[in-house]
C-alpha cells in the first residue's frame, strides 16, 4: 500500500507578525513487515530576517520475528539548517537523541540506525547516528533499557556518548516512574 501527503502553509514564526511559507511532501509505502517513508520539508524564514530551513529524509522500519523493531534512516539538511518541525512532523523529522538532532545541524548528512527489543516486562533499544556537517564528523550512540514492574510502576534508564568533531560528550539518566 502506498500513500502520501502534501501541504503548503503560511506560518507565523514566534516573535513575528509576518507569515512565512512552509511546504511538506511525503510518500509512504508498506510491504509485508517493512515500512518506507520519503519526505522533504522546507520553511523559508528569509522574509523575517532568518534563513531557509530544509530537510530531506528516507526512513525504513521493519518488524523482525515479532520481537525486534529495526530502523534505518538517512537525513540531509539544507545549507542553513534543517529546522522544519511543524505540526505532526516533529518525531519523524529529527532523529533526536541526546546530543545530536537533525533539526539542529546545517549542511548535514546523517545516517541513523536503531534496533529495539521487548522481552516481556523488559525493553531495550540501541540507537546510532553517524554523519557530518561541513568538515565536522558527528557520531552518537545511545543505549536505553526499561523494566515495567507493574501497571503503574516503571524503571528506565539510558546512556549516550557522542563525538562532535573533537568534542566528546556523555549523558546518562535513570528514572523511576509511578502513575497514580
Amino acid at each position: 500500500m502506498v500513500n502520501g501527503e502534501f501541504w503548503y502553509a503560511l506560518v507565523e514564526p514566534k516573535g513575528s507578525e509576518d507569515n512565512v511559507p512552509a511546504m511538506y511532501v511525503e510518500a509512504n509505502a508498506k510491504v509485508s513487515k517493512v515500512s518506507l517513508q520519503v519526505a522533504h520539508a522546507t520553511v523559508d524564514y528569509e522574509d523575517v530576517g532568518g534563513k531557509e530551513q530544509e530537510q530531506t529524509r528516507v526512513v525504513a522500519t521493519a518488524k523482525i520475528a515479532s520481537l525486534i523493531t529495526a530502523t534505518l534512516g538517512y537525513v540531509m539538511t539544507g545549507d542553513d539548517g534543517g529546522n522544519v518541525v511543524l505540526g505532526d512532523t516533529d518525531a519523524k523529522a529529527n532523529f533526536g537523541m541526546e546530543h545530536l538532532e537533525a533539526a539542529n545541524v546545517a549542511d548535514a548528512t546523517l545516517l541513523y540506525v536503531a534496533g529495539g527489543m521487548d522481552f516481556g516486562k523488559v525493553g531495550a533499544k540501541l540507537e546510532y547516528i553517524d554523519g557530518e556537517t561541513g568538515d565536522t564528523d558527528l557520531t552518537e550512540m545511545k543505549v536505553s533499557v526499561g523494566y515495567t514492574m507493574s501497571k503503574n510502576f516503571k524503571l528506565s534508564g539510558w546512556y549516550s556518548a557522542a563525538e562532535i568533531g573533537d568534542d566528546d560528550r556523555t549523558k546518562a539518566r535513570f528514572e523511576a516512574k509511578y502513575k497514580f
